[in-house]
């Protein structure tokens, strides 16, 4: 396995079997100690973690808005629309934000250089109401 991922562009691999690692593959010493962004695998794992926490009682379900979460970071917001983004609206990126990630910012967010990312996302300027239309965001994550 190790001789095939080589010949690919992959920096890192690990596999867990019964949540042990069975295989680990390194393209070098720095990546194997400094973390790495994966991007979009994380929201399928971050929308996991949500049902669980949903199954185990911390939270109620996805219609819940993330003033419950940033009550400081959007009670400074003169637009009050924000304060009816739920978890549903982050997990399918239909929050409403200007995210032109795929226009000017040319597919990175400057965010990554944000000394407060969820600041820079909640800070950003609504195009549309929360929950009608989808906007792609690879970063979506917040990290």
């Amino acid at each position: 396995m190790e001789r095939a991922i080589k010949k690919l562009k992959i920096k890192s691999w690990s596999v867990f079997v019964d949540g042990c690692i069975s295989f680990e593959f390194y393209k070098n010493r720095k990546i194997q100690r400094n973390p790495q962004k994966n991007n979009s695998c994380t929201k399928s794992v971050l929308s996991t973690l949500i049902g669980i926490s949903i199954d185990k009682g911390f939270i109620n379900d996805t219609t819940e808005t993330i003033n419950d979460y940033f009550p400081n970071l959007l009670e400074r917001q003169d637009d009050t629309r924000k304060h009816q983004i739920t978890i549903e609206h982050l997990l399918t990126m239909s929050v409403g934000f200007d995210w032109p990630e795929f226009g000017e910012w040319n597919y990175f967010a400057p965010m990554v250089y944000s000394p407060d990312i969820v600041r820079f996302v909640i800070d950003r300027e609504l195009k549309d109401e929360p929950g009608n239309r989808m906007n792609y965001n690879s970063d979506v994550h917040m990290y």
